[in-house]
């Protein structure tokens, strides 16, 4: 479930995009880029024209502006995720 207007669709403001999606997740320089591969709502694909708005956006980029999240996440060296378990590296201290 994904708030509308997080997607950058203001007019649907208190609405939410729900359905199975799965996504493309990555980690570089401490950003985390977290991109939509494919969604079903209500057991249908989205059509190709939303689907292709929707896959251009990172849909992490909200963490960073709280600075401590910032922080933390600068502080990661890697994120997977593998059989539905996400995983996170810190980076060695030196």
């Amino acid at each position: 479930s994904i708030p509308l207007e997080n997607l950058g669709w203001s007019l649907f403001r208190g609405r939410y995009l729900n359905g199975a999606a799965a996504f493309k997740v990555s980690l570089s320089n401490g950003v985390l880029i977290v991109t939509l591969q494919s969604l079903r709502v209500k057991g249908e694909e989205l059509p190709a024209q939303f689907l292709a708005q929707l896959q251009k956006q990172n849909l992490a980029k909200n963490l960073y502006e709280d600075p401590k999240t910032a922080e933390v996440m600068r502080n990661l060296e890697s994120v997977t995720v593998k059989d539905g378990q996400v995983t996170l590296k810190a980076r060695a201290t030196k």
